[in-house]
């Protein structure tokens, strides 16, 4: 089996946008049943020095296309945020979506052994290659927002299992009865 950079990338960034999608799903299909206000999940914490779930979302997006930006040496694109609904959260998730895709194989060849860096808000990185900001910094960083985004929506009452994240995350995972 040959893996390219581009597949260990791009596929797992896309898969967890799969997974936040579902999530938000079934959270605005929480709201409809519950007869609750979208706002009220969109701006859930689980503390109050913690993101609400806007923000997570928003955070996952901008960790994984700035770092998978930054790996390949290009400017990654403004994808503004917007809170006022599901449907916008989701819009903002799918212009993520197409930026990375928009990611070519012959990119990521390009940028293989080459130097990274990029400025986050709070932080600058500087990586000796793309690879390892890829594993110490994006994926970790998008996998906890991610992963924050599911504990908002089930401290909140969204009726979700471990199944809803990680058949997302693998599409290859199917629960037994």
């Amino acid at each position: 089996m040959n893996l390219s950079y581009h597949a260990l990338a791009v596929k797992p960034v896309l898969n967890a946008y799969d997974s936040l999608q579902h999530l938000l799903d079934l959270a605005e299909r929480h709201c409809q049943k519950n007869h609750l206000e979208e706002s009220e999940l969109i701006h859930a914490r689980l503390y109050d020095d913690m993101f609400d779930l806007d923000m997570q979302v928003n955070a996952a997006i901008m960790f994984s296309v700035r770092g998978l930006f930054s790996i390949v040496g290009k400017q990654s694109p403004s994808i503004e945020s917007g809170n006022e609904s599901f449907v916008v959260i989701r819009e903002r998730l799918n212009r993520a979506r197409e930026a990375i895709k928009s990611l070519s194989v012959e990119d990521f060849t390009a940028a293989e052994g080459q130097p990274a860096e990029s400025t986050m808000p709070v932080v600058e990185l500087s990586y000796d290659n793309g690879f390892d900001m890829l594993q110490e910094w994006t994926l970790p960083n998008l996998y906890f927002h991610v992963t924050t985004a599911y504990d908002i929506l089930r401290h909140n009452g969204v009726a979700l299992g471990k199944q809803d994240y990680l058949g997302a995350l693998t599409g290859n995972i199917k629960m037994r009865s």
